[in-house]
């Protein structure tokens, strides 16, 4: 899973939220991690172009990530479906290496 660039991007921006979760839409989702990611990674055949394909490739890797020490969980409302993303204890940032050009996971 070391080069799923989704898992990169993922892990990556719950790296650098401080309070340790997040909470939209794959709508949503998909913008926060295409804001956060190079112009490269965006062009890259495999990064989600639409929402669909985001919440497919999150529903996937759910167990690793939760291995990994982020819990994804899906729920819905009347209006939409509700993407939860929190970081839990076995999270370990110095898992992820940026080394200013290319952000990686280290044992992943």
């Amino acid at each position: 899973m070391n080069d799923n660039i989704i898992a990169i991007a993922l892990m990556s921006f719950m790296n650098s939220r401080n309070w340790g979760s997040w909470e939209g839409t794959s709508s949503d989702l998909l913008i926060e991690l295409t804001n956060n990611v190079s112009e490269q990674t965006r062009r890259d055949k495999f990064w989600p172009k639409a929402p669909n394909i985001l919440s497919r490739a999150l529903n996937t890797l759910k167990t690793t990530f939760e291995e990994k020490g982020v819990r994804i969980e899906n729920s819905t409302t009347s209006e939409s479906r509700i993407i939860k993303i929190k970081k839990t204890d076995k999270f370990d940032q110095s898992m992820i290496v940026n080394d200013d050009t290319t952000v990686s996971l280290r044992n992943f």
